[in-house]
């Protein structure tokens, strides 16, 4: 049963919140994307679900509405499953593997003083222990581990 990943408006999305100090945020993304060229790299992007985890700023405005801000290449993404095309099935049963260790490791990174690695390294523990659940029983990646092999996907 998912308890933390949220479906969106969208629905080739989930997404997670957890609380940081000094109002940050770590934002925790499960998305299906069709892949192609990224406008920012200029190289292909596989076709699949991918992970992602970045420090937000959620404010409430005076209208009611809470908005959210980030800077610009903050936190880290990586590919979970490659799929040939979308499928809720598919999104809900890769939320619904790792939906017990997204409180894990949204405690592990401390928002304010975390560094990219620290986000590479997070993100890559998700992707090994959806890849391989053994691993789950490992022990979780320190802060400021520095192997790291992130955003390949």
């Amino acid at each position: 049963m998912l308890q933390h990943f949220k479906p969106c408006n969208r629905s080739k999305e989930r997404m997670a919140y957890y609380a940081a100090p000094e109002g940050k945020t770590i934002k925790v993304e499960l998305y299906y994307t069709k892949g192609g060229i990224s406008f920012a790299t200029n190289k292909q992007v596989r076709r699949g679900i991918f992970i992602s985890i970045t420090p937000v700023t959620l404010e409430k405005t005076q209208s009611g509405f809470t908005s959210e801000s980030f800077m610009l290449f903050s936190g880290t993404r990586s590919l979970l499953c490659e799929l040939k095309r979308f499928s809720e099935k598919a999104l809900h049963d890769v939320a619904e593997k790792i939906d017990d260790l997204i409180p894990k490791v949204a405690a592990n990174i401390n928002a304010e003083t975390a560094t990219q690695t620290d986000f590479d390294t997070n993100v890559l523990y998700l992707r090994d222990c959806y890849l391989n659940p053994e691993l789950r029983n490992l022990a979780f990646p320190a802060p400021g581990s520095e192997k790291t092999e992130a955003s390949n996907g």
